[in-house]
């Protein structure tokens, strides 16, 4: 018998074979070359594959812990922000407080200062960073402090009041209250108005518990401040208590009284604030020192990774040239075995 050798149609199927080879392994090289990175990794790398996803796993969280941290950070600028403002609308308060002691019309001049004073706390406690309350605690979506005049903590403290004596604060019957009186109301039933729980439910929307930045696999930050601390307490309620019963009915010897409680308060709330400063700064370097490892670690990653799946950009050019060079090469035989006829022969 004789052999039969390749068809016409097989001739002109091998180069075009060819051809699509090529094609993929120029599509797979220029991909390569534009991403600098190995088109088949898993293929690349074989047994270390999982080095690697473990290794893009982790940078993953670290980026994640990165920008959980650059929010802390301007969450912390605010707060700070915040307490510097209150730490002076303190230290204002107690001078005018000493101030109106012996001022004529002293009561009608620091109850304006109190009740301007309460709106500045507000103003300081219910700062946010794109809606997120750093004061707030774990609820950071609402204004950590409600509003005072006109709400339920100014109705609950002239309530608290009138309970006590039997009339309102701008009754003129104050007139006859002693100091003594008016203290024992300012250490009983006031005071139990800015103690938990009537607080949280009357003058702070804050939770109790603060939001912890987890910074690594086990270290917890524990950074803002919140409005529920003592201090604020305080200086809230030395400021609703001059607000409210400094009214100008108050005997001078009374007023007196109100005005040393007041600045009893009001010290505590400086001293407070000055901690809360303190500890604050104490966090936020923690925060910058921790941010720092992170970048570090990231880097790290980053170019581990790099190294492990980068491509040689000159190899890669070089293997383009050749794939090119040699799909111009199969285009040209396609060419002439295209135009094979056995009329040629004839």
């Amino acid at each position: 018998m004789r052999s039969v050798g390749p068809s016409f149609l097989s001739l002109q199927m091998l180069p075009q074979d060819s051809i699509r080879r090529n094609q993929d392994s120029l599509a797979e090289a220029q991909h390569e070359l534009s991403t600098q990175r190995r088109h088949d990794v898993s293929l690349y790398l074989g047994r270390e594959t999982g080095r690697n996803i473990g290794w893009h796993a982790e940078l993953s969280a670290v980026e994640g812990n990165i920008r959980a941290a650059d929010l802390a950070g301007v969450q912390t600028k605010s707060a700070k922000v915040g307490l510097a403002t209150l730490g002076k609308v303190a230290a204002d308060f107690l001078n005018n407080l000493i101030s109106s002691r012996s001022a004529e019309n002293g009561q009608d001049l620091i109850r304006n200062q109190a009740q301007s004073a309460i709106s500045m706390l507000r103003e300081a406690i219910n700062v946010d960073v794109g809606g997120i309350f750093p004061f707030a605690g774990r609820n950071q979506n609402a204004a950590p402090l409600r509003g005072f005049e006109g709400g339920a903590g100014q109705a609950q403290v002239v309530a608290a009041f009138s309970s006590a004596f039997g009339f309102p604060p701008d009754n003129p019957a104050t007139a006859t209250l002693t100091g003594t009186q008016v203290n024992a109301f300012l250490d009983g039933g006031f005071a139990a108005l800015f103690a938990s729980p009537n607080w949280n439910g009357t003058f702070s929307t804050a939770s109790v518990e603060n939001v912890k930045l987890r910074i690594g696999h086990e270290e917890q930050l524990d950074l803002l401040p919140n409005a529920n601390t003592q201090a604020v307490r305080d200086l809230y309620a030395a400021l609703a208590s001059v607000s409210e019963l400094a009214t100008g009915e108050l005997s001078d010897d009374t007023f007196k009284a109100l005005v040393d409680k007041a600045a009893q308060k009001t010290s505590s709330a400086v001293q407070g604030l000055g901690d809360m400063q303190a500890r604050l700064g104490i966090g936020q370097k923690a925060l910058a020192d921790a941010t720092e490892q992170l970048k570090l670690r990231k880097t790290s990653l980053t170019d581990a990774i790099h190294m492990s799946e980068s491509v040689d950009t000159y190899e890669v050019a070089s293997r383009i040239n050749g794939l090119m060079t040699q799909l111009e090469a199969s285009y040209s035989v396609t060419s002439r075995i295209s135009r094979i006829s056995l009329l040629n022969y004839l």
